[in-house]
């Protein structure tokens, strides 16, 4: 390649190099955002198990105490709250309670209360990004003794919770940052 002058060497490598260089953006651009949604994919089955066992404990644990006569739910609530990621846990009497100290149902909640399907799924908050679960408490036939007025099957409260997923979202960031650095690394050398 000595007989080709520099300037003409310098080209043809340019000429080689772009299309290269192209092509590898466009795979790493490609793998990132597979492995992004991959990732996405993850954290929606994550938090899917994780409001699913939590929703399973939170049940059964007002049941238990309603069936016992509990009928101050702010020590349960505080207690549920000190547990991992769970955030923000809150009851909300449906209208036929009557309970006069009631919280103020938000959006969500009273989507629940009306219809009497769980709502979930992803937040933007002030801390950061969460997942949220509000769901039914159907009334039993445990629960008409203490409940006058109250029939079977009809919504009784909405319980919610937020779990958070500040782990979940660092995990995620960390492996898109490490797929980038090897992307890069391969990149520099090959040229």
């Amino acid at each position: 390649m000595r007989w080709i002058p520099t300037r003409v060497r310098l080209g043809l490598s340019l000429k080689v190099l772009i299309p290269i260089g192209v092509i590898l953006a466009c795979v790493v651009l490609t793998l990132v955002l597979f492995i992004g949604n991959r990732i996405e994919l993850f954290e929606q089955q994550m938090a899917e198990v994780a409001a699913r066992d939590t929703t399973a404990v939170f049940q059964r644990t007002l049941e238990f105490s309603m069936s016992e006569g509990v009928s101050d739910f702010a020590p349960v609530l505080e207690r549920v709250s000190s547990v991992g990621n769970i955030s923000d846990p809150r009851l909300i009497p449906a209208a036929f309670m009557e309970i006069d100290d009631a919280t103020e149902a938000d959006e969500w909640e009273a989507k629940v209360l009306a219809s009497g399907e769980e709502q979930k799924g992803f937040i933007e908050g002030v801390h950061g990004r969460s997942y949220r679960v509000v769901l039914p408490i159907k009334v039993t036939e445990s629960c008409i003794d203490c409940h006058d007025g109250a029939k079977i099957g009809q919504t009784m409260a909405a319980v919610g919770f937020r779990l958070d997923t500040g782990e979940w979202d660092d995990a995620a960031r960390e492996l898109i940052s490490g797929i980038l650095w090897l992307a890069g690394l391969a990149i520099v050398f090959l040229l």
